[in-house]
């Protein structure tokens, strides 16, 4: 048997879900509620009755408005079934949708994609400049010194593991001084200074770097460092619109300086190209010095005198080419 007791509790179990829901359903699924609450609290001022639960059993209501108040309410509650499934479902698109608004790295919600998009942690910023010349630099020059300063073989290393180490700022400032010096041979240079027990920090330093390349050019083959005098001569002939032969005739002291104290002109072809003296011969005393002092100039004449074969050897190519 319907009784009033039951419909009135039934219509404030339908309000209580409604206010649940966002804005947007109560206005559409919501409308039924509104009639019924407008029912009640009509029925209540004509009575003088309370509306609140406590005072429902005290209710009379005739068969004719229950069975109307009873139909209304069964459409209500399929009304507001179909809400709630929905809005239930939209809660998980929403929610779905908002996991892809969250920065991948350092795990940051954001309520829109350009936001995301336009955020920048220092994570996402090491990740974006990965394929920066230096960046690429550095991370090959840590994975240089992980495998050798390792004593056990370990799983490969990416370059996210590479972001998230201590030593990433470090590794990238060697990186700049690698590209900024082109020096001549990292992978070699990483070994000489894991070798001497040289610290990280001072791995930039023109010092260290100033004697890796006297260590070099000592013990180069001379195939390679004429190899590498060469094809430096070609890109300064192809940049300053000059002849390549013409190298120790016009480049200018205070560059030839640089390149010598970091090892792109080596002793091997300093000593033995005849033109070398027009480079010399436009360099201040004070220049000079700074060449001498880094060449060591005693040790390679030993060392040419020591190795005839390769002297001439040198000594034939520039010749051949009027260097």
């Amino acid at each position: 048997m319907i009784n009033n007791k039951k419909i009135v509790g039934a219509i404030f179990d339908f309000a209580d879900r409604l206010t649940k829901l966002p804005l947007a359903y109560k206005v559409g699924s919501g409308y039924e509620t509104a009639r019924m609450m407008a029912i009640l609290e009509g029925f209540a001022n004509d009575r003088g009755l309370n509306i609140d639960k406590p005072e429902i059993s005290k209710w009379h209501l005739d068969d004719i408005e229950l069975r109307e108040q009873y139909l209304s309410l069964q459409e209500a509650y399929e009304n507001i079934q179909e809400a709630e499934e929905e809005y239930e479902l939209i809660k998980k698109l929403v929610q779905d949708h908002k996991m892809n608004y969250t920065c991948e790295f350092c795990k940051r919600e954001f309520s829109n994609e350009k936001r995301l998009i336009n955020h920048m942690c220092e994570q996402k910023r090491r990740w974006n400049n990965r394929d920066e010349h230096h960046v690429r630099l550095g991370f090959q020059s840590w994975l240089k010194w992980y495998e050798l300063s390792r004593t056990h073989k370990s799983q490969k290393r990416t370059y996210k593991d590479f972001m998230g180490t201590q030593f990433y700022t470090a590794f990238i400032k060697f990186g700049l001084h690698v590209a900024n010096t082109n020096m001549v041979n990292p992978t070699q240079f990483i070994e000489y200074v894991i070798k001497n027990g040289i610290k990280l920090d001072n791995w930039c330093k023109d010092s260290v770097y100033e004697n890796y390349v006297r260590d070099v050019c000592k013990r180069e083959d001379v195939g390679s460092a004429l190899e590498r005098q060469v094809h430096l001569m070609e890109i300064w002939a192809e940049e300053n619109d000059e002849e390549w032969t013409d190298f120790f005739k016009v480049i200018q002291p205070n560059l030839a300086i640089k390149w010598i104290r970091t090892g792109r002109i080596s002793p091997w072809v300093l000593f033995n190209a005849t033109t070398a003296g027009y480079l010399f011969e436009r360099m201040s005393e004070e220049q000079v010095a700074l060449v001498d002092d880094f060449i060591e100039t005693p040790f390679w004449k030993l060392k040419m005198k020591r190795n005839e074969k390769d002297t001439k050897f040198v000594q034939e190519t520039l010749e051949r080419y009027g260097i």
